[in-house]
């Protein structure tokens, strides 16, 4: 249950700061890769005038902002219930993982063109195939 999850930010800082950016990134906001793919996603169809997309991409950002935003709150802003287990921060080898894909999340949004520019050697002559 979510309740469970009060106050458990102060417990376990790291982990569910690895959390926080991949629910930004889910929602949508910058500066994570999720704002850098949704923001590419809406310029195609605006482009193409395909508005049921930009409401289907709408409706998905702001249903991720209904599930997670509520987590965060109880994480960081709610005080632990008095039954509730103290819990400690994850094991390292977790933590490592989560914190990598925290920060490659947040570097794609800022080195995003760079490395679009770097894989497009590899890449670019795949797609190109079914041009």
């Amino acid at each position: 249950m979510i309740s469970q999850l009060n106050g458990i930010g102060r417990n376990m800082p790291l982990t569910l700061l690895a959390f926080t950016i991949a629910a930004a990134s889910m929602i949508g906001l910058p500066p994570t890769a999720g704002f850098f793919s949704k923001w590419f996603l809406l310029q195609a169809a605006f482009t193409t005038e395909s508005y049921f997309t930009v409401g289907v991409i709408t409706i998905s950002t702001a249903l991720n902002a209904a599930y997670f935003l509520p987590i965060l709150y109880r994480a960081f802003f709610k005080a632990p219930n008095e039954d509730q287990k103290s819990f400690g921060e994850a094991p390292w080898p977790v933590l490592a993982a989560l914190l990598f894909t925290a920060a490659l999340s947040i570097t794609f949004l800022a080195y995003g063109n760079a490395i679009m520019e770097l894989e497009a050697p590899i890449f670019g002559s795949i797609f190109n195939k079914y041009d």
